[in-house]
């Protein structure tokens, strides 16, 4: 997706960005669910991805109709 929108000579500049973004975006998700995990319970950690997997899915729906 990415390679198709870049031009030819900042396309590897553009793929490090994108990676460095979805690389950090991982790491600061895996820290908050495991505080919610250790703090609370399970139930939390898991309610809290299903919500943000429901807003998500709710805000991308514009994009794709």
């Amino acid at each position: 997706m990415v390679s198709r929108y870049v031009p030819e000579d900042i396309k590897g500049a553009v793929f490090g960005v994108y990676y460095l973004y979805v690389g950090t975006t991982f790491l600061v998700t895996n820290r908050a669910l495991r505080f919610l995990w250790d703090s609370f319970d399970s139930q939390v950690a898991f309610g809290h991805s299903i919500f943000t997997t429901v807003v998500v899915l709710i805000l991308l729906i514009p994009i794709f109709s």
